[in-house]
């Protein structure tokens, strides 16, 4: 396989923050899915299932956001962030062009 370096020169503040939002949401149930574990008033463990799940999309997509701000603020003085990457080959043995675009939100 060959390789080529990709440089990564923005990250879309919109996209990043609904990855963000996805993970910290997932993240968020789990923490509530423990925290059930722990805790044993009833009224106790929904508030915290609430905080727990929404703070975390919330939180998650907003730290997604205000990180790729910062991301496309210090690139201005690193050029960005360079990635290495495989390019396979298709079945007639010619190149197959990374997918860098899938990766990319349609609002960019």
């Amino acid at each position: 396989m060959n390789t080529e370096t990709v440089t990564i020169k923005r990250i879309g503040p919109t996209s990043a923050l609904k990855v963000s939002a996805a993970v910290g949401l997932v993240l968020g149930v789990v923490y509530a899915a423990l925290g059930n574990l722990v805790i044993n008033d009833a009224a106790e463990r929904r508030a915290m299932i609430i905080v727990a799940v929404l703070g975390g999309a919330v939180g998650g997509g907003i730290s997604g956001m205000v990180m790729a701000w910062i991301y496309n603020m210090a690139l201005r003085l690193t050029g960005g962030l360079q990635l290495e990457i495989s390019v396979g080959l298709d079945e007639k043995d010619k190149r197959v062009p990374p997918s860098i675009g899938s990766m990319m939100s349609s609002d960019e």
